[in-house]
């Protein structure tokens, strides 16, 4: 029987190779789960035109399919140290942001953003205050619910709460559809800006590829932790069970029964840190993803089925791959040598 220590050793190498390995896989999913979720789901538009708010009320007659943003610098107490946007929505159906518990933004108060109310120690249902930017105002508001969006963290109100609250609705800015070309809006002598959620999805798709040589590096370590540290073990158990393997081939076994007792005892190893691997690899994965997050922007961790079946594949094939080597050692080993070189 193997010591039970560098059984445990075995086991935590497996464990953190899999949890490297998850982080390695599971940081560009999380990473681009965001830019699937910002520029796709959370919001819809094609366009988002800005203007001067003289003229968008005559530009939204002539877009009326477009809906009205207007967002403004903001202060949220109890304060974290931080400004964030307060996002006031028109009517329109481009922003789809939903709660955590899966509503939508409705006219009964103000939603802050997860990162927001992780940061300030806010909850839903409690009162905070609002001080706008240049404006000596403070807004008084119930916290209807909490959202569930990677960027902008802030607050967000509809249109009608905010008047309802006295507050004065200016918008700038216009989110439309596919039913009008960029041609057209690039024509249109209203319009001083034009951006296009292809573009802005473009842009953030690249800066998540120009990190992959950090995810590259993570899982390049875990496979070597997972081989070294398991061939270390493996080749520690070799040695100083060499009398041992001899004296079972003295009394009849084949080499490649004992060679399986070996593999046996690695693929225990291997099964048992994989399974602790599993868990304790989305813990990592969430502390590491959070590692990214600004007050600006907070990361979800995401992991596809097929990252976790090739990190567990990777993982079981590192670690047999050290049972092969020993099995090597082991058919190679001169048994009268063995016992001689004990006695």
């Amino acid at each position: 029987m193997s010591s039970p220590v560098r059984v445990l050793m075995g086991i935590i190498g497996v464990t953190g190779c899999m949890m490297l390995l998850m982080a390695g896989f599971g940081m560009p999913d999380s990473m681009n789960g965001q830019v699937t979720d910002s520029y796709g789901e959370d919001f819809t538009y094609t366009y988002r035109v800005e203007t001067t708010a003289n003229d968008l009320p005559a530009l939204q007659k002539e877009l009326p399919d477009a809906q009205s943003i207007q967002s403004v610098s903001t202060r949220i107490y109890p304060d974290d140290g931080y400004d964030y946007v307060l996002n006031i929505l028109g009517k329109g159906n481009y922003v789809n942001v939903q709660t955590t518990d899966g509503k939508s933004i409705s006219d009964d108060g103000v939603y802050v953003t997860e990162g927001v109310a992780d940061a300030a120690g806010l909850a839903k249902g409690q009162t905070i205050e609002l001080l706008v930017s240049r404006s000596k105002e403070r807004y008084k508001l119930k916290i209807s619910g909490i959202i569930h969006s990677s960027v902008p963290q802030g607050a967000y109100i509809t249109e009608k709460m905010w008047k309802k609250m006295d507050g004065t609705y200016q918008p700038t800015i216009l989110m439309v559809g596919d039913n009008v070309t960029y041609k057209q809006l690039d024509q249109n002598t209203k319009i001083h800006q034009i951006i296009s959620m292809k573009e802005q999805r473009k842009v953030a798709t690249e800066l998540v590829d120009s990190l992959e040589s950090i995810f590259m590096l993570i899982k390049v370590f875990a496979i070597l932790l997972g081989v070294v540290i398991l061939y270390n073990l493996g080749a520690l158990s070799f040695t100083e069970r060499r009398r041992e393997y001899a004296t079972l081939r003295v009394l009849g076994y084949q080499k490649s029964q004992i060679s399986s007792l070996a593999i046996k005892e690695n693929i225990f190893t291997t099964v048992v840190g994989w399974i602790i691997g599993l868990p304790l690899g989305f813990l990592f994965l969430d502390q590491y993803v959070s590692t990214f997050s600004t007050y600006q922007i907070t990361y979800y961790p995401k992991i596809s089925v097929v990252s976790i079946i090739i990190a567990s594949i990777i993982t079981i094939v590192a670690s047999l791959t050290t049972s092969f080597l020993i099995g090597r050692r082991i058919r190679k080993l001169d048994m009268i040598e063995a016992i001689k070189g004990v006695e």
